[in-house]
C-alpha cells in the first residue's frame, strides 16, 4: 500500500512539473526573452534582374513584381514564419498541459 502512495505522489509531481515547465517556457516565448522553436522556416527568394528595361519586360512579370513589392511593404520579412511558429507552439503547449493534467490525474487516482 505504501509503494502505491509513493508512486502516486511521484506521478502527481511529474504531471505538475510538466505543466509548470510548459507554462514557464510559454511565458518566456511570449515575453520575448526566448525565441520560439523554428518549426516553420521559409527561405527568401531573390529575383535576379536580367538587365532588360522595365518598359520591355513582359507585362505579367511587371504585375508580379508590383504585387511582390506591395506584399513586401504590407508584411514585414519573417512575420509569417513567426506567426506560424507561435501558433504551432501554442498548439503543442496546449497538448503538454493536457498531458500533464492527465498524468497528475493518474497519480491522484493512485493516492485514493
Amino acid at each position: 500500500m505504501e509503494n502505491k502512495k509513493i508512486a502516486g505522489w511521484l506521478i502527481v509531481v511529474a504531471g505538475l512539473f510538466l505543466i509548470g515547465v510548459t507554462i514557464s517556457s510559454t511565458y518566456a516565448y511570449f515575453t520575448g526573452t526566448s525565441e520560439f522553436p523554428s518549426v516553420f522556416k521559409t527561405g527568401t527568394v531573390l529575383e535576379s534582374s536580367n538587365g532588360t528595361p522595365s518598359s520591355t519586360q513582359d507585362p505579367q512579370a511587371q504585375v508580379q513584381q508590383a504585387v511582390n513589392q506591395a506584399v513586401g511593404n504590407i508584411l514585414p520579412a519573417g512575420s509569417v514564419d513567426k506567426t506560424l511558429n507561435m501558433v504551432s507552439w501554442s498548439v503543442f503547449a496546449t497538448f503538454l498541459v493536457y498531458a500533464g493534467a492527465k498524468i497528475a490525474e493518474i497519480g491522484i487516482k493512485l493516492l485514493a
